[in-house]
C-alpha cells in the first residue's frame, strides 16, 4: 500500500501557533486566559463575533422539528450527561492547573 506524503507544512503549526496563543509549539501549549482574549482588540473582536454567531444558531429552533424516538432521547440523554462530567473535569482541571501556575510563580519569585 502507498504511503501519501503529508500536505501539512511543517511551520503550519509554528506559524499560527502565536496567534493564537499557543506559544512555541511542544507538548504543553499554553492556552490563552478570557483575559488574554478581551485585552486584545484583534481577539476580543473574534470572540465576540464567535459568541454572537453561536448565540444566534443556538437562540433559532430548527425549521424542521423531528420527533425522537425513545433510544434517541436515552442516547441524546447519555451524551449530555457525558457532556456535563466532561464541563466538570475540565474546570477541575483548569483550577488545579492555575494552583500549579499560581505556586510555580511563587517560586520563582523567591529565587
Amino acid at each position: 500500500m502507498k504511503t501519501l506524503p503529508s500536505l501539512r507544512a511543517k511551520e503550519h503549526r509554528a506559524f499560527i501557533g502565536p496567534e493564537f496563543g499557543a506559544g512555541e509549539d511542544g507538548a504543553d501549549p499554553q492556552t490563552l486566559t478570557y483575559m488574554q482574549i478581551m485585552s486584545d482588540p484583534k481577539l476580543a473582536v473574534l470572540a465576540r463575533q464567535v459568541y454572537d454567531e453561536l448565540r444566534q444558531q443556538f437562540a433559532q429552533p430548527d425549521a424542521v422539528t423531528m420527533s425522537e424516538t425513545p433510544e434517541a432521547e436515552e442516547y441524546r440523554l447519555k451524551l449530555e450527561g457525558w457532556a456535563d462530567m466532561l464541563e466538570i473535569l475540565l474546570e477541575e482541571t483548569l483550577a488545579e492547573l492555575e494552583a500549579i501556575n499560581a505556586q510555580r510563580r511563587s517560586k520563582s519569585a523567591e529565587f
